[in-house]
């Protein structure tokens, strides 16, 4: 068993990555799954019938991946993509309301709102989503701006944002490995773990440390980005 929320990634030898989000099927899954599975949408792929999300759930998840989880290094993709759902005649902006309050994701939903009406001139959801909070153009300016470009990553957003004790500690603890381990292993095989688990860790590391030290427009950047995160951290727990 493993508390993890993926399993690691597989890929094929073309480069195709496969995810299986673990938590999805366990007993305690993640908050998003129940409303996942309770409102899907169908599709015939030859003849098997697949589930997919319903078009409310997927906005909301390519916005989630895009702010809050990923630190805004998706880029503007996700906005094409969310355009493409806007396009929609059967989007329900009263599911999508529902859903945002309950995902804590409304004021990452305003922001983009107010995103397409400023930069896209699309105002669907600036009429059809009431505003709880306000942002101002500065923010917006610079939320899109780090869209766009920026030298952060998941990585290093982590790193600073939950501290380099924090991330070692957790990472690198025999308590985490055995966490992640899906069979019993010997000490040995734990030893062998922590010591791939720490040169990846040093692999992963040590560069964002070098460019933070040394790359002024790196240390601004995660920053900047950190900043936004937990600006909107703090409207979604009000």
């Amino acid at each position: 068993q493993t508390k993890n929320y993926c399993i690691e990634p597989i890929y094929s030898p073309s480069g195709i990555c496969i995810e299986i989000h673990h938590r999805i099927s366990t007993e305690n899954p993640c908050h998003f799954v129940g409303e996942f599975f309770k409102n899907n949408s169908k599709f015939s792929f030859g003849n098997k019938e697949i589930k997919a999300l319903s078009n409310e759930n997927l906005f909301l998840h390519i916005i989630y991946h895009s702010s809050s989880k990923q630190g805004l290094d998706v880029g503007l993709q996700a906005l094409m993509d969310l355009k493409q759902i806007l396009e929609k005649d059967d989007l329900n902006y009263d599911e999508l309301l529902r859903l945002s309050i309950l995902y804590k994701l409304r004021p990452n939903l305003e922001i983009f709102s107010i995103i397409f009406q400023k930069y896209l001139n699309c105002d669907k959801l600036v009429k059809n989503i009431e505003h709880a909070y306000y942002f101002d153009d500065e923010f917006i300016d610079k939320f899109i701006t780090l869209m766009i470009f920026n030298s952060s990553s998941r990585a290093s957003i982590l790193l600073f944002r939950n501290r380099i004790k924090e991330n070692f500690v957790r990472g690198l603890s025999l308590k985490n490995l055995v966490d992640e381990t899906f069979s019993k292993k010997s000490y040995f095989d734990y030893i062998i773990l922590f010591l791939k688990r720490f040169l990846r860790h040093a692999y992963t590391y040590t560069p964002i440390l070098f460019k933070y030290i040394f790359i002024k427009q790196y240390r601004e950047d995660n920053k900047n980005v950190i900043y936004i995160m937990d600006k909107i951290k703090d409207f979604s727990e009000k």
